[in-house]
């Protein structure tokens, strides 16, 4: 966690009802912001988890003042029409869980981390390998990313030696030169 505390902007992908981004905000409160997103479906449920937790976001504000926006987020290639948040290589951090799990999902998952990212972004990713397809991991590859599974002895016990892992993915400079 002492490494994140170096990681000042935060984009969470897919939250889904939140949860790593409450955790994140508990576990590291001088985040400049953290920016959580979903389809519009989720979002209330987004908010409801933050409000649970004690957490104020401004909703889908635009302020890029703001420590908590919850924002609609399509993934894909970031437009203004897209993302009013989300710009082009601005985050520190990229985190997500069970995101990679259907096929199609993953051009526009790995085209919203190149497009949130820059060099020095780091991206977790937690993935179920039973739903994640090696495909995935060579498309990263191809998109100049590089990956590396955590090892099992940095996660808790009940995870250890599962179908689970979390894999750190981060531009491969050398493959753009």
């Amino acid at each position: 966690m002492e490494q994140l505390s170096t990681k000042r902007r935060v984009l969470e992908l897919g939250s889904g009802n939140g949860f790593l981004g409450v955790c994140l905000l508990v576990a590291n409160p001088n985040l400049e912001q953290v920016v959580i997103t979903d389809t519009k479906e989720h979002l209330p449920l987004i908010e409801k988890t933050l409000q649970r937790n004690g957490i104020e976001s401004d909703g889908n504000s635009d302020a890029s003042s703001s420590k908590v926006l919850v924002e609609e987020y399509l993934w894909g290639p970031t437009t203004p029409e897209t993302s009013t948040t989300i710009k082009d290589n601005s985050f520190d951090l990229i985190i997500g869980s069970d995101l990679a799990y259907r096929n199609e999902l993953h051009d526009p998952l790995i085209a919203s981390i190149l497009a949130a990212s820059n060099a020095d972004t780091v991206t977790l990713l937690g993935v179920t390998m039973r739903d994640t397809r090696p495909i995935f991991f060579q498309k990263l590859i191809a998109a100049g990313l590089k990956y590396e599974r955590l090892a099992d002895h940095l996660l808790e016990n009940l995870y250890r030696g599962k179908r689970f892992g979390v894999y750190v993915i981060w531009r491969d400079d050398e493959s753009s030169q």
